[in-house]
């Protein structure tokens, strides 16, 4: 780490920077690389109630180190932190690797639970470091808000290409290579944090073990709920979105999305682009039950898209001073907790009732924004 000053970067993409957003997709991509290939894998071995129990085991872990987030970061490296968190993720990898092929053949139940807690616990604590702290200290103060937009959004593109990997490796060789991917990410990710130079930031006096700071934002609570809500129904729909079509046209929504968000770059309403997304996952749920899989992947990509940017943006505008970070980690912890209780919830339901649930989290979500959200913006922004 430097210890003397600040080097000042005239842009946002430089060295540093392209290595944690690297970092950050890798991370993503390992995290969401198991959602379509844990189905097929445990199919004969765990009963659809235990498997969404799995799934939903990742939810606590990611809020598990998240008061201890801020002390940890300040008693020691913060790259350091955040590297620690991405081995526990391949060590969880590992031991899952070292499970199927110890006697039991397959993962034990409760083994398999507690890894996958674990491997939450990892990406959690890293996520939250990355995003809330890594990112911010190598961006310059005028690029803070572009470099959260521009690490978002690897991080929503990973949530396609992870899946694709996923399912393509299981299909050319077997889930253990799967295992193996996801260890190779995390290695990955290990050597570009290593990479990159951090300023000094002496420790804060007095730091409290526990505390909210680079953790949550209390304030923003209408924001997460309804974040929660809507990913939510995605997170529902992934639990039956099996193919690889699917996540790669996902990847064509998440284009139109960033087109969109150019189109209407002039527009700050929070009553116009929250909606749009609301209508283009209606479009993709109605697709979805006349049995239209691929252009639904479109327009699923495409309301995820603009959904995740617009409320990236809002937490950040209702932080105050020296939140942002907190902010950062609210929005990913939310949106990670809301993919994660909807993989729980529809992989327990049938094809037609996941997405009858999907279209009422949808519709409960929309008057929510319009009801609430939307009102609490227009009097909590504080940037």
């Amino acid at each position: 780490m430097q210890t003397q000053s600040t080097p000042v970067h005239v842009r946002l993409w430089h060295t540093d920077f392209w290595c944690l957003a690297l970092a950050w997709f890798l991370l993503t991509a390992s995290a969401y690389m198991l959602i379509p290939v844990l189905p097929p894998m445990a199919d004969g071995f765990l009963p659809p109630a235990t498997l969404a129990l799995l799934m939903a085991s990742y939810v606590p872990g990611l809020f598990v180190m998240g008061p201890l987030c801020n002390y940890l970061v300040q008693r020691f490296r913060r790259n350091h932190v955040c590297q620690a968190a991405v081995m526990a993720m391949l060590s969880c990898a590992a031991a899952v690797y070292l499970l199927r092929h110890s006697a039991w053949g397959l993962p034990h139940p409760p083994a398999f639970l507690l890894l996958r807690f674990f491997f939450a616990v990892g990406y959690g604590l890293g996520g939250m470091v990355l995003l809330s702290t890594l990112v911010t200290d190598v961006s310059e103060s005028c690029f803070r808000t572009e470099a959260n937009y521009s690490v978002a959004w690897t991080g929503r593109l990973a949530m396609a290409v992870g899946p694709v990997a996923g399912i393509a490796v299981q299909q050319a060789f077997a889930f253990e290579y799967v295992l193996l991917a996801i260890g190779a990410c995390c290695l990955l990710a290990v050597l570009l944090i290593e990479k990159v130079k951090l300023p000094f930031r002496a420790p804060d006096d007095d730091v409290a073990r526990l505390s909210s700071d680079r953790f949550f934002m209390a304030s923003s609570w209408p924001l997460v709920l309804n974040l929660v809500m809507f990913t939510a129904a995605v997170g529902t729909v992934m639990a039956g979105a099996l193919s690889l079509a699917f996540y790669a046209l996902m990847l064509v929504g998440f284009f139109l999305a960033l087109v969109a968000e150019r189109l209407s770059a002039t527009s700050d309403s929070p009553w116009s682009s929250f909606p749009a997304a609301m209508l283009s996952m209606g479009i993709a749920l109605l697709l979805l039950t006349t049995g239209f899989q691929l252009p639904a992947a479109v327009f699923t990509g495409l309301a995820v898209g603009i959904s995740g940017t617009r409320f990236m943006l809002f937490f950040i505008n209702t932080s105050h001073h020296c939140q942002r970070g907190t902010s950062q980690s609210t929005c990913f912890l939310a949106w990670e907790c809301g993919i994660g209780l909807g993989l729980s919830l529809g992989i327990v339901l049938a094809d037609g009732q996941r997405l009858i649930v999907a279209a009422l989290l949808v519709l409960l979500s929309l008057a929510t924004y319009l009801l609430l959200t939307a009102r609490w913006l227009s009097g909590h922004r504080n940037r």
